[in-house]
């Protein structure tokens, strides 16, 4: 018998090697206004989506523009960045086969745009795996609020006591626990620390 029925899983930092790209992309994008950023603040910012991140450094930084010309000005770069370096972390396409060999049914979890995250799907081929994706576009809250994980339970209706996340970030695994589900934050797990989650 399965032990889990559902996997949620996270994109960037948990099957996207983004997070050092996007740390890069976010560096880039207050520079042009005179500002150095640091890796605690982007640490913060790693689960809100792209427009909160918007608001949040217009606010701090008195950036000049409207906030839509700022978000665009950002998701280029992030655009960019999907498609042309940002990469499947190594082992995850197997844990991914390995997870759908097993039956268990894979959400995507994520904060990112849905534009964003089909970028990096079909690029990658990882699109077939998942029977349900929740994107930022689908909530009005980010991670960490629980609003995601609550939105992934009622389109899965799926059991908590029987589905799993798998996270890389504070701000993740708190939006998970928050809304009753167990995490396992997989960041610095080996394969073989992973596989054992499921058995």
């Amino acid at each position: 018998m399965k032990k889990y029925e559902w996997i949620f899983l996270d994109l960037d930092g948990t099957l996207a090697d983004s997070i050092n790209i996007l740390y890069d992309k976010y560096i880039q994008f207050l520079k042009e206004f005179g500002f150095v950023g640091t890796k605690d603040e982007f640490n913060i910012l790693n689960g809100p989506s792209l427009k909160e991140i918007i608001s949040i450094l217009k606010k701090k930084y008195n950036l000049p523009g409207t906030e839509l010309t700022l978000l665009k000005n950002y998701e280029n770069k992030i655009e960019s960045a999907y498609k042309n370096s940002i990469t499947l972390i190594p082992t995850r396409f197997e844990l991914l086969f390995f997870l759908k060999d097993q039956g268990i049914k894979l959400a995507l979890v994520t904060s990112l745009s849905k534009k964003l995250t089909m970028i990096f799907l079909i690029k990658n081929n990882l699109e077939i795996f998942f029977d349900v994706i929740i994107s930022g576009d689908d909530v009005k809250k980010s991670k960490p609020h629980p609003e995601i994980y609550t939105l992934c339970l009622l389109k899965t209706q799926s059991n908590k006591n029987t589905t799993l996340v798998l996270e890389d970030s504070k701000n993740g695994y708190d939006s998970a626990i928050a809304s009753g589900l167990k995490c396992e934050i997989i960041k610095n797990k080996t394969p073989k620390e992973i596989s054992s989650l499921f058995t």
